[in-house]
């Protein structure tokens, strides 16, 4: 008779009551991941995840859900994103000398001393995972109690809050990412990651800002050679990104065709409005937005890039050298006063391992091109905007 896994007792109110939160907390497509990592099987006719909830929570209750299942979604809900094609950038300015591991291990044991003794709002937990070219990938915890008060029994209970984020800090090209596409954990990991360095560098109150996309093009002289048409007008910061775009398209990537099909770009009297403009394929009739003369137009007049949505083909090697082609849907968030974020959409599990290397490949491209002090793809830029 096969072996029958059942949880050795009864499952405790607690216990269910983490199991719904945990679901709530997931989505129908992360909850499936879990399920079939544990080789869980559900009917196929759950469609809803409202109705998967509820058969999850009563198999749970019957002790027909396994515990490592149990466990596997409660760390899934509430610790870090390690497969998340999501993330958030922050740089600084301050120079380390060159590190080995074994110094980057001493100064991560020394901030872990002094970020519990020297302050009481968070208690933080750095790990070290991996270091290679001046890069260390590194797990922070912060753990806060608070309180919560319930207003039927007029009593307050206190709990203890851990938030988990895998943060890589490149120390030779002065730049942060944040593996997590949620903006709270972002932000509360962001004041760990400020005091770690903080204490790494012996900088008073170091801090983390968005990279500076800065850039701008060179004047163009006339055939005469007598004068030139300078371009200080647009927006350095939109420039910068417009050379990433076309950097992400390189031949020298595993990208290629890039398609903008969806910009947002900041109010033209933005002193006084918090309204943005959004242009969208919709009012162009389809296809690439980018080198369009209402784009263009809007550009040249200085305004700036916050969000812009593309489709960009990843080409796969393959183990018999071919290339597999998948299109994905990506995005950047220019938030020039808080951080940069760049995103993959994905909701088909069977690509999950596709999307995460295709991330991973575009964080590399991002990294790479925000370190350069030069632009890349000059003449190609200005042909897009109609400057040739």
């Amino acid at each position: 008779m096969a072996k029958q896994l059942i949880t050795p007792s009864n499952p405790s109110e607690k216990e269910v009551i983490t199991l719904e939160h945990s679901l709530r907390m997931l989505n129908y497509s992360e909850i499936l991941e879990v399920l079939q990592q544990n080789k869980f099987n559900i009917s196929e006719s759950i469609r809803k995840k409202r109705d998967l909830e509820k058969v999850l929570s009563k198999a749970f209750q019957n002790r027909i859900l396994p515990e490592q299942v149990y466990i596997a979604l409660r760390e899934r809900a509430f610790n870090p994103e390690l497969n998340v094609s999501d993330g958030f950038y922050l740089a600084f300015s301050y120079q380390l000398r060159k590190l080995n591991q074994e110094y980057l291990e001493r100064l991560i044991l020394e901030a872990n001393e002094a970020l519990n003794e020297n302050q009481d709002n968070y208690k933080a937990e750095i790990k070290l995972l991996n270091f290679s070219n001046q890069s260390g990938k590194l797990l922070f915890t912060r753990k806060q109690e608070k309180f919560a008060y319930d207003r039927s029994s007029m009593f307050s209970t206190k709990f203890s809050e851990e938030q988990k984020v895998l943060v890589e800090i490149n120390f030779s090209k002065k730049i942060v990412y944040f593996q997590t596409s949620n903006l709270a954990k972002f932000r509360n990991i962001r004041t760990v990651v400020q005091d770690f360095l903080s204490v790494v560098t012996n900088i008073d109150k170091l801090k983390l800002f968005p990279p500076r996309m800065t850039q701008q093009l060179s004047f163009t002289l006339t055939k005469d050679g007598l004068s030139a048409t300078n371009y200080g007008d647009i927006n350095s910061n939109t420039i910068k990104l417009l050379d990433l775009f076309l950097e992400i398209n390189n031949h020298a990537s595993k990208f290629s065709e890039f398609e903008c099909v969806d910009i947002t770009l900041d109010h033209e009297d933005s002193e006084k409005n918090n309204t943005k403009a959004k242009i969208d394929t919709q009012a162009f009739g389809g296809g690439d937005l980018l080198g369009t003369p209402a784009v263009n137009k809007l550009i040249l007049e200085g305004r700036i890039i916050y969000k812009i949505n593309f489709k960009i083909v990843y080409n796969e090697t393959q183990s018999n050298g071919l290339f597999k082609k998948h299109t994905i849907l990506a995005g950047i968030e220019n938030h020039n006063k808080e951080y940069l974020r760049i995103y993959m959409n994905n909701s088909d599990l069977a690509l999950k391992r596709v999307v995460n290397k295709a991330y991973q490949e575009l964080n590399n491209v991002f990294i790479e091109h925000f370190s350069a002090h030069e632009l890349r793809n000059e003449e190609n830029l200005k042909k897009i905007l109609g400057l040739r």
